[in-house]
């Protein structure tokens, strides 16, 4: 459940693989990089979202 955790965290802020897998072992550490680094939230995944209704 943490592999998943931290895919999907990597990806809402615009990160790789590479990321997340610096992620996984070294969390705490990371997370200050995305918390006080340039990193921008992008936002959940266009498949995490539901879908638009059409009017």
């Amino acid at each position: 459940m943490c592999f998943i955790m931290c895919c999907d965290l990597s990806k809402q802020f615009g990160k790789g693989g590479g990321f997340t897998a610096g992620l996984i072992p070294l969390f705490p550490i990371v997370l200050m990089i995305l918390a006080f680094g340039s990193a921008q939230y992008q936002g959940a995944s266009a498949a995490a979202a539901p879908p638009a209704e059409e009017a």
